[in-house]
C-alpha cells in the first residue's frame, strides 16, 4: 500500500496545525493539513488525554513524527534563532547502530500534541540546508512486542530495513529497534525491555493513512489505528 499521511487529533485543528507549521518551518495549512511532497499532516476534531507520567517506553502505539535533516547543527541553530524550543537546547542526540553508524537527533518542544523529532541520519552523506527540515523522514511507534509489531506490519509491505540491540548507559534502558521500510515511509518501531506496556488511548497522535484498494480500518497490536482509503 502506498503512505498517504497522518491524521493528527486537537480540539482546535486549524489552531495546530498553524502551530506545527510555524515550529518547523513547514509549509502553510491548507484546509487544516500540511502538504508534504512526501505525506500530508491532516489535523481532525478530537479530544485528547494527558496521561500520568511513566518512564519512556511504557506506553506505546503511534508516538512521534521524525522530521529530516541533512545538517542537523544548522536545523538546530535556525530552531533557536526562529524561538523553536528544543528539548535538551542545542544538545544533540545520538541514537546508535541505527543504519550502521547511527543517527542524531533533536526534539522540538511541540506542547499538548504529537512527538517532534529533527533528525539526521550518518549513513547518508550531509547536504546543505535552508530550512529546518525537507521532509518526514520516519513514524516513531514504541511497542510491547517488536516481534508481533513485524509480523504486523509486514502484511502491508513493511520489511525490516535495519534492526538493532542497544543498551542506554544513562539510564540502562535496553531497546530493541527496528527500522520498517514501506511504500514512501519509515516506521520506527523500537520495544523497551523488561517493562510493563500499556496502549496510548486517545491520543494526539490518530492514525496512519494508506492509500488501498478498499475503505478500510486496522487496529495494531500497540493500540494505533491504519487507515487505507481508496
Amino acid at each position: 500500500m502506498k503512505f498517504l499521511g497522518v491524521e493528527i487529533r486537537a480540539a482546535d485543528p486549524g489552531l495546530r496545525a498553524a502551530a506545527l507549521s510555524t515550529l518547523l518551518e513547514l509549509p502553510e495549512p491548507e484546509n487544516e493539513e500540511i502538504v508534504l511532497k512526501d505525506c500530508r499532516i491532516a489535523f481532525v476534531p478530537g479530544e485528547t488525554r494527558k496521561l500520568p507520567e511513566k518512564p519512556e517506553g511504557y506506553y506505546v502505539g503511534l508516538d512521534h513524527l521524525a522530521f529530516r535533516s541533512t545538517d542537523l547543527a544548522y536545523s538546530v541553530e535556525r530552531c533557536l534563532q526562529r524561538g523553536t524550543a528544543l528539548k535538551n537546547g542545542s544538545e544533540v542526540s545520538y541514537n546508535p547502530q541505527i543504519w550502521g553508524p547511527g543517527m542524531n537527533y533533536v526534539n522540538p518542544l511541540f506542547p499538548d500534541s504529537v512527538g517532534t523529532e529533527i533528525c539526521q541520519r550518518l549513513d547518508l552523506p550531509g547536504k546543505r540546508m535552508d530550512t529546518v527540515t525537507d521532509g518526514l523522514e520516519h513514524i516513531g511507534i514504541p511497542v510491547r512486542d517488536l516481534a508481533s509489531s513485524i509480523r504486523f506490519y509486514e502484511q502491508f509491505g513493511f520489511t525490516v530495513g535495519t534492526r538493532v540491540l542497544n543498551h542506554r548507559e544513562s539510564d540502562g534502558a535496553d531497546i530493541d529497534v527496528a527500522m520498517l521500510v514501506g511504500d514512501g515511509v519509515i516506521l520506527e518501531t523500537y520495544e523497551f525491555l523488561h517493562m510493563d506496556h500499556e496502549d496510548y488511548t486517545d491520543q494526539p497522535f490518530a492514525a496512519l493513512v494508506f492509500q488501498g484498494e478498499e475503505e478500510v480500518s486496522y487496529k495494531g497490536p500497540n493500540g494505533e489505528t491504519i487507515l487505507v482509503r481508496r
